[in-house]
């Protein structure tokens, strides 16, 4: 399995970070809403800052292949 999803990030980068973002988000919020009783979606405003600046260095690493 490990080498599969190696595999799918070198094929599908953009892809694969946002599959890995929407399931980190999910577990991430699902706990914390088991523990806490309510969702606050101040905190997804670093998620999208992370996620962007992952993405722009996924196209400035394909732009010089």
């Amino acid at each position: 399995m490990d080498k599969k999803w190696i595999k799918y990030t070198q094929l599908n980068p953009y892809k694969s970070i946002l599959i890995a973002v929407f399931v980190g988000s999910t577990i991430g919020i699902s706990i914390k809403y088991l523990i806490n009783q309510d969702i606050r979606f101040e905190g997804l405003l670093g998620l999208i800052v992370v996620t962007a600046f992952q993405l722009y260095l996924v196209s400035k690493r394909d732009k010089k292949k």
